[in-house]
């Protein structure tokens, strides 16, 4: 399983190598202080690195046949479903690590930088069941009817910051005030105690629609 899971990460490792480095010089050369559109970015960048993986890791498995290919190894439905769910945190943490050190180094007081970090910590934690319910959605409906549903999450994830920046925080707010006073400490351990639950609850889960789709193409 555990070269199953190296090669369901690749994906995961490509935008990482992307947007990183693309990220800190684009912040590093445009910004000296943290503000909300450079929090919204980030995560935006972060979840859409997240679906463009499992996006591209299915649709290599669908031209390739991978799932055919998988069926006749020693491999149970858990590996190969626990082979998919396990990259995704893995990339979220090293994203979130990344995010959490440039924060730190641009921002302009520790107060903004805290704040900044509490907000990627939920919306990373977010990102886990968001992905798992994904994956649910590929075994309970197959790749055909299923990825248009990923395609508009895509756009929808891309778009985020618009929306946040024209819709949600006031013109000239600055980015403290600007954000709910309920993302205190507590807050945010319940938001990743309660996203770390659903991500697990997922699993079985998606192993049982895979154990049943198996079944019926036998």
């Amino acid at each position: 399983m555990f070269r199953l899971t190296l090669k369901n990460s690749g994906f995961y490792a490509l935008f990482l190598a992307l947007f990183i480095p693309g990220l800190f010089w684009y912040w590093n050369s445009t910004r000296t202080a943290i503000d909300a559109t450079m929090v919204t970015v980030q995560i935006s960048m972060m979840i859409t690195g997240a679906f463009l993986a499992i996006l591209n890791c299915e649709l290599a498995e669908e031209k390739n046949k991978g799932y055919r290919f998988l069926e006749t190894l020693p491999l149970t439905a858990r590996e190969i479903v626990m082979s998919k769910f396990l990259p995704l945190p893995l990339y979220l943490v090293i994203f979130s690590v990344f995010s959490w050190w440039f924060f730190s180094r641009v921002g302009s007081d520790a107060g903004s930088a805290d704040l900044a970090h509490r907000i990627l910590a939920v919306s990373a934690s977010a990102c886990l069941p968001a992905g798992a319910a994904v994956y649910l959605g590929f075994f309970r409906f197959g790749f055909d009817r299923f990825y248009k549903v990923l395609v508009l999450l895509l756009v929808l994830s891309y778009l985020s910051p618009i929306v946040v920046d024209e819709l949600l925080i006031p013109a000239g707010a600055s980015f403290p005030s600007s954000v709910p006073d309920a993302l205190s400490g507590r807050g945010v351990l319940v938001a990743v105690f309660f996203s770390l639950a659903a991500w697990c609850a997922m699993m079985p889960a998606a192993i049982a629609l895979k154990k049943g789709k198996d079944e019926r193409t036998d």
